[in-house]
């Protein structure tokens, strides 16, 4: 709140003069200056102006240019900088895209944010975030609306609750910048307290070995594909991702240094950079990175699945192992659709018809598993044969965190029990 004082009369004109002085207390001008004090002839001149800077200082601007100006107004002077409104804030003037495109690669390059992660981020953006709020200002962004964006439009995407979750995070990390920033953009992070879709989904569906090889016989010429996942616990990107071409090299273990595929040390190596199949920026696939730095791992694999990925390299002599029935990459919404559902689910018999040959039913083996389900069903087996769970955790490419993950190793016969473990429970399960 502005003060006033009244100044002794001067000698050549004997009028008393009036002092105004306003404090940046309470005010959020990003300015170091935190007092102006100009003086005016009359009280009714001072408060004008004392308005005015206050007006200012609320809206987040020094109010310099306007000291002078309404000086000279109360003066007699007319100006046209005093009559104009204040400038609007930078929350008013920023829409949502210019601000993302401004904090983001900073915020990236000082988290250290994987690039995986941050291609993951972009494309939700794309899809989700910039078609509804990118032209719009920060300052217009309502808890009420966000919530009803959240409930309705997302919901109505038919998308799962966990990624729902993701997409609100990311516009409240974009929000949360702006208010965390200095001098801030935004008073406060609209998205606060918003209700979330319930979380608690079902256990994940999984499978025993003689269940993997019914699925595997059904998916058929990708039967190889299945019984490489469930052998080594790799991601779906990872084992399509797979390259004969790619070396790791500047490990310290000297065991982590080799060709991705090493068939004769028997071992399969995610490359650090180019160890995954992955979506590009124009919905093409290319080589990219893991997901996590633990997913640059050495996998040691039963002899089944070497000699599946022999055959694969032997077959078709390209730097990726598998492809699909017309030469192309693997993409997983499509194998999901065409191969993976009607081995898992069954499907309806189809009568031939004239150029198609027809097709029997088939009856649900494991209604609703995933092909992530593949790992559940690797870890359930090695737990079943009491491998320990760090070396599981290794194997799956996951970090331990406290002293269990500094203290926790993998001796080289805990491998080889863990191979030794998934080739016989494959011959049980393929024994005719």
């Amino acid at each position: 709140m502005a003060s006033y004082e009244t100044l002794p009369a001067r000698k050549r004109d004997g009028k008393r003069r009036t002092r105004a002085t306003v404090e940046k207390a309470r005010h959020r001008a990003p300015t170091e200056q935190t007092q102006w004090r100009p003086t005016f002839d009359t009280k009714a001149a001072a408060r004008k102006w004392a308005e005015a800077a206050e007006r200012h200082l609320d809206h987040g601007h020094v109010p310099d240019c306007v000291c002078v100006s309404l000086a000279l107004r109360c003066e007699g002077v007319t100006d046209q900088t005093a009559r104009a409104e204040p400038p609007k804030p930078t929350a008013e003037t920023t829409t949502l895209a210019a601000w993302r495109k401004r904090w983001w690669p900073t915020y990236c390059r000082s988290t250290r944010k994987a690039p995986r992660s941050v291609e993951e981020t972009d494309r939700r953006w794309r899809l989700y975030l910039e078609p509804r709020w990118g032209d719009t200002a920060l300052a217009r962004f309502d808890r009420l609306d966000v919530q009803d964006w959240v409930d309705e439009e997302l919901g109505e995407e038919c998308i799962g609750p966990a990624y729902v979750t993701l997409i609100y995070k990311d516009l409240s990390l974009l929000l949360g910048g702006a208010a965390d920033n200095r001098p801030p953009v935004l008073d406060h992070n609209p998205c606060y307290k918003i209700r979330l879709p319930d979380l608690s989904t079902p256990e994940a569906v999984y499978t025993d070995a003689a269940g993997v090889a019914a699925v595997a016989e059904r998916c058929e010429p990708f039967g190889d594909l299945v019984w490489c996942l469930w052998g080594s616990g790799w991601r779906w990107a990872e084992m399509v991702g797979l390259r004969t071409d790619l070396v790791v090299t500047g490990n310290r273990d000297p065991d982590d240094n080799g060709p991705c595929v090493d068939l004769e040390a028997g071992v399969l190596r995610v490359h650090p950079e180019l160890g995954c199949l992955v979506e590009s920026g124009r919905g093409g696939l290319t080589s990219g990175p893991p997901k996590t730095k633990g997913s640059a791992r050495t996998t040691q694999i039963p002899q089944f699945a070497v000699d599946m990925v022999q055959a694969r390299t032997e077959a078709s002599p390209d730097r990726f192992v598998w492809h699909g029935t017309r030469g192309g990459l693997l993409r997983r919404s499509g194998f999901n659709r065409r191969v993976w559902r009607p081995a898992c689910d069954g499907r309806e018999a189809e009568p031939k018809r004239r150029g198609t040959p027809g097709r029997s039913a088939w009856d649900p083996l494991v209604p609703g598993m995933k092909v992530h389900g593949l790992r559940h069903s690797h870890k359930a087996a090695l737990e079943a044969a009491g491998i320990p769970d760090s070396a599981i955790e290794v194997r799956l490419g996951h970090g331990r965190q406290g002293i269990s993950g500094v203290y926790s190793h993998v001796l080289p016969e805990t491998e080889q029990r863990i191979v030794k473990v998934l080739q016989s429970r494959h011959e049980a399960a393929t024994a005719v």
